[in-house]
């Protein structure tokens, strides 16, 4: 993906989706970047928010799909390296903006293993990476910066 934005980076205004996983670049029709709906993880057709991105990547990592059912437990594709198995946390979503779309996937796992306050934390420590992660309370936590990003936010919102 980022190939392919670093191609098209001199051709104008232009949005790169690769299931779910995008950069966006410039402003289209003299707006303040293109508006992305960030979806609920258990309800496909509802946003938890909206936002504006440009000049960025986006990536979203999520225990709502690849879900299945074994020994009576929900189980989800997102393995805990500490531990071997499905990761238990309390992060059921994390949207990363990020520079480059390598990094918002990789730090968009990263902190949903974490889970919501050591994410944050781990979060703290870096520059140009913003998240917004949808709890397992239901609501919204996003970092400062990402939080600038925010055209609508649906739920209870608080700043990491």
């Amino acid at each position: 993906m980022d190939r392919a934005a670093d191609l098209l980076y001199r051709s104008g205004p232009f949005i790169v989706n690769a299931g779910g996983d995008l950069y966006a670049y410039g402003h289209p029709d003299n707006g303040a970047g293109w508006c992305v709906d960030i979806e609920h993880p258990f309800e496909p057709h509802q946003s938890v928010a909206t936002v504006r991105v440009d000049h960025h990547a986006m990536a979203t990592s999520s225990i709502g799909k690849r879900r299945w059912s074994h020994a009576g437990a929900i189980q989800h594709h997102l393995i805990d390296p500490r531990t071997g198995r499905p990761a238990t946390t309390d992060a059921l979503s994390v949207t990363i903006v990020a520079p480059r779309t390598a990094l918002a996937e990789v730090y968009a796992k990263a902190v949903l293993l974490l889970g919501v306050e050591a994410g944050l934390d781990f979060l703290r420590n870096l520059q140009d990476i913003d998240a917004l992660i949808y709890t397992s309370r239901g609501n919204v936590v996003c970092t400062e910066g990402f939080s600038a990003l925010l055209t609508k936010s649906e739920g209870l919102y608080d700043h990491g």
